[in-house]
């Protein structure tokens, strides 16, 4: 028969918590072009187009 083990959920304190996480830990606030970038409607279209065309290229040399 196989036993089961108790094991016992010790908490850490606050201040262990939140000194565990450092600088690196969390992500990264964008900057004032990635944001121009992510919301600039030109930028979109332009970027819709070159995906586009590389994307129809593939396929044609594909098709040769």
């Amino acid at each position: 028969m196989e036993t089961q083990e108790e094991t016992e959920l010790i908490l850490e304190s606050n201040e262990k918590l939140r000194d565990a996480y450092t600088q690196g830990d969390f992500a990264s606030v964008p900057n004032g072009m990635t944001k121009y970038f992510r919301t600039s409607l030109l930028w979109q279209i332009w970027r819709f187009i070159g995906i586009n065309f590389r994307m129809t290229l593939m396929i044609l040399k594909s098709h040769h």
